[in-house]
């Protein structure tokens, strides 16, 4: 990944010692860095998956909350 290239550098290549103790980051080297992103078909793909997930976490959820209250009706009636 480029990214992990660019921080991989020596400092003085991409930051000019400013005589600070902050890097300084400009336009022009934040212009130069490219970053890598999916394809539209990855995207979509990837959405799929987390909507999924995210049903899935919905569902688990209200299948808990429906164990917590029959434990709670279970320990109101253990002893009558």
């Amino acid at each position: 990944m480029e990214i992990i290239v660019l921080f991989s550098c020596p400092r003085t290549s991409f930051f000019p010692d400013t005589g600070g103790s902050r890097l300084k980051l400009n336009a022009d080297i934040l212009m130069n860095i490219s970053i890598k992103s999916p394809t539209l078909k990855e995207q979509k793909k990837i959405g799929f998956m987390l909507s999924l997930l995210e049903e899935n976490t919905i569902f688990q959820q209200r299948k808990l909350n429906k164990l917590e209250l029959l434990n709670q009706f279970f320990l109101q009636h253990m002893f009558i």
